[in-house]
């Protein structure tokens, strides 16, 4: 009879754990880990999916059967008589505050359809809150399977530069069920982040570890001729203690300056597109329609390439 009391308490102080430390977690801070394969994040996203997005009076966001924000199924079929684009990105890229016809992947899509001599396509894969290092790990085995023409990635450092007690390449294992299944408690994630903490906080992904990543994205692309564009992310956000440096920004974007030069490939930077730079942030306007236009344009210059004719 003790026994099963024991157990009891036992259950309950775990139960109760779990609750706490759950409500303790927060997308605002620096402690909560990108949990994109932890099961409970899992079945969150699972009623996203099965109503196939969020759609209400004045606002419409579809997402397909994996949960990219598409209408298009992925993987694609096999089809050589269309041209496919895949863009990885983090939550700009997804938009989730537009509608399917304002984001910027979609507006491209359309644009490239009116010059291109054959039908484009371009997939979203984008996920919010993910780094490069997410890209490498998670999806670009299965973009190389679906061997797309060319692949346009948007990480540019935002998610990369903040700051956490367990960086993003100690986490992140995609094929690893078990550890995924482990981590979908919240109890587990506190005491794993509580031991990281005596390390001290670091960047989730280095500007050194973002430019491997990338290097290494690139040298598989290549054996496939797939063409790589990078499209950098306009960050002007004030210093958050504990969480994010401003300043840190710039060596993330000189970093991919000096990458996309050395590699030859094309970088896409919307910076000259927004005439106010704070107000691009202040005012939200980064993650507004007029934000995805300034990116649209300056897609602009690249269109030839892009569309496959040079």
């Amino acid at each position: 009879m003790k026994t099963r009391w024991y157990i009891a308490l036992v259950l309950l102080a775990l139960g109760s754990a779990e609750c706490i430390f759950r409500n303790a977690e927060t997308s605002s801070s620096g402690d909560t880990l990108f949990n994109y394969f932890f099961y409970d994040e899992k079945l969150r996203r699972r009623g996203l999916i099965q109503d196939g997005g969020v759609f209400h009076a004045n606002y419409q966001m579809r997402v397909n059967q994996r949960g990219f924000r598409d209408a298009k199924s992925w993987p694609p079929t096999p089809d050589k008589s269309r041209r496919r684009i895949v863009v990885g990105a983090a939550g700009h890229g997804y938009g989730e505050n537009l509608s399917d016809e304002e984001i910027y992947v979609r507006r491209l899509e359309k644009s490239l359809n009116q010059v291109a001599s054959i039908p484009i396509d371009v997939f979203n894969l984008s996920v919010q809150g993910s780094t490069i290092l997410f890209f490498e790990r998670a999806l670009l085995d299965e973009v190389l399977q679906s061997k797309p023409d060319a692949v346009i990635l948007s990480y540019g450092g935002f998610n990369e530069a903040l700051q956490t007690s367990l960086p993003e390449a100690s986490v992140l294992f995609p094929h690893n069920p078990l550890y995924n299944l482990v981590m979908s408690s919240a109890t587990v994630r506190a005491s794993r982040q509580w031991i990281g903490s005596f390390r001290g906080r670091r960047h989730r992904v280095t500007p050194k570890e973002m430019i491997a990543s990338y290097t290494r994205i690139h040298n598989e692309l290549q054996k496939t001729d797939i063409d790589l564009f990078i499209l950098q992310q306009l960050v002007v956000f004030p210093d958050i203690e504990g969480l994010w440096k401003l300043s840190d920004m710039d060596y993330y974007r000189q970093g991919l300056l000096e990458f996309s030069r050395e590699k030859d490939i094309p970088l896409i930077d919307p910076l000259p597109h927004c005439t106010v730079l704070e107000s691009c942030f202040e005012r939200m306007e980064w993650y507004s329609a007029a934000g995805h236009e300034a990116v649209l344009q300056s897609f602009r210059p690249h269109f030839e390439r892009l569309s496959g004719g040079g």
